[in-house]
């Protein structure tokens, strides 16, 4: 059912406004139609749900006062309406019941939205998390299986990253995880992935890219996160440890693993360089 409203939202919101106004019409109309004693005031929440749920704050709260506007006509319109005073009480009623309604169901959107992000983000950089990029490099492992092309993984440690914590305290250290972080999303394509997987290390994964294409890329990448720790005083390193799989065929941790040992291989190495495999 969820997955159905997700689906559903992610229409134009200007096609779900107009989709909450309609089905606001047409309780209205039924509404002002029915003579007999009939209370149709519940039916209204469905538009202002859509509205605020779907939509937006505002949206819901523009549904609700109309709602109950259209509520007031309607009982103006019927048998029911002899005291106007009444009605006009009843009203206004109606009208703070369906802005609550509405302010607590886009609240409850936006805690959802929240909590949605923080899971497949990373608190501190913003950037994807482990979680999620395990199910983001699983998706690109079976389409390449069905289209073959091939997936470059870029594994990254921070060399010298505890010196930064211990000398300059943890403050700078986040700053310093913050903008590697930036530099690596700015530097890569959208269709790239950067993820931090823990402490200190970071791990890309680069869709239609093979080693030549690579090569060309992530030395770029490389030395503007020298640029950038050159820039802010941090004594570090970048240890990277960059994997072609030509034709993927096995799982996500054996991918994560192998470019893991090629990073440690760059350390071994001397610290600070890229050192590439192709598979």
């Amino acid at each position: 059912m969820l997955d159905f409203l997700e689906r559903f939202r992610k229409l134009p919101k200007t096609l779900l406004f107009g989709i909450s106004l309609g089905l606001l019409g047409l309780i209205g109309l039924l509404d002002t139609w029915v003579r007999i004693d009939l209370g149709l005031s519940l039916f209204y929440l469905a538009p202002i749900a859509i509205a605020a749920w779907m939509v937006g704050r505002d949206a819901g709260i523009v549904i609700a006062t109309v709602s109950a506007l259209t509520w007031f006509y309607a009982e103006l319109n019927s048998h029911a309406a002899g005291d106007f005073p009444l009605t006009l009480w009843n009203t206004f009623v109606r009208l703070g019941i369906f802005w609550i309604v509405s302010t607590l169901l886009s609240s409850l959107r936006d805690a959802y939205d929240l909590e949605s992000r923080l899971a497949r983000t990373d608190a501190l950089t913003g950037i994807t998390n482990w979680r999620s990029f395990q199910e983001l490099l699983t998706v690109e492992i079976q389409r390449a299986q069905r289209y073959p092309y091939p997936i470059t993984l870029a594994y990254l440690d921070i060399d010298n990253f505890k010196q930064v914590n211990d000398q300059q305290g943890h403050n700078q250290g986040d700053k310093l995880l913050k903008g590697v972080a930036q530099t690596l999303t700015n530097g890569l394509r959208n269709t790239d992935v950067v993820a931090r997987i823990g402490g200190d290390e970071f791990i890309v994964m680069m869709p239609y890219t093979n080693r030549a294409q690579a090569e060309q890329v992530l030395p770029r990448v490389h030395q503007t996160l020298l640029d950038f720790v050159h820039e802010h005083h941090f004594s570090v390193g970048f240890s990277v440890g960059v994997v072609t799989f030509e034709y993927p065929s096995t799982t996500v941790d054996d991918m994560v693993s192998v470019a893991d040992s090629v990073m440690y291989e760059a350390k071994q190495n001397g610290k600070n360089q890229i050192a590439y495999q192709v598979l």
